[in-house]
């Protein structure tokens, strides 16, 4: 009985392995904020933005890019998100309130002395 015991104290105290992460994806969907009607082509195939305002695309390990209006826009592959494994990528258009409120200076060429 106290062998048995010993023995199953033993495991108990017995450090677990680390689980190895099979997985390196650390994106999992794209929400793409857009206005209303855009179309978007990802990895093949086209979507158009509903009434919403946005849409959610699941990533694609082997795509880094999307497409829209004839342009061709990188996607992250890795970095923030949030709780799900969603980043959130915006191509609505910029606004005053998102401008910056300090504006580089502007020298103008001086003369050499």
């Amino acid at each position: 009985m106290t062998l048995l015991f010993l023995l199953a104290m033993n495991l108990a105290s017995a450090p677990t392995a680390q689980r190895a992460h099979a997985c390196a994806i650390a994106i999992v969907t794209y929400r793409i904020a857009a206005t209303p009607g855009t179309s978007i082509r990802y990895a093949g195939d086209d979507y158009t933005v509903g009434s919403s305002g946005s849409i959610e695309i699941i990533a694609d390990a082997t795509e880094a890019s999307l497409i829209s209006a004839g342009s061709v826009f990188n996607l992250p592959h890795n970095g923030p998100t949030d709780a799900f494994g969603s980043v959130t990528v915006s191509f609505m258009p910029q606004s005053e309130g998102t401008l910056p409120m300090i504006k580089p200076r502007r020298t103008s060429p001086r003369a050499a002395r």
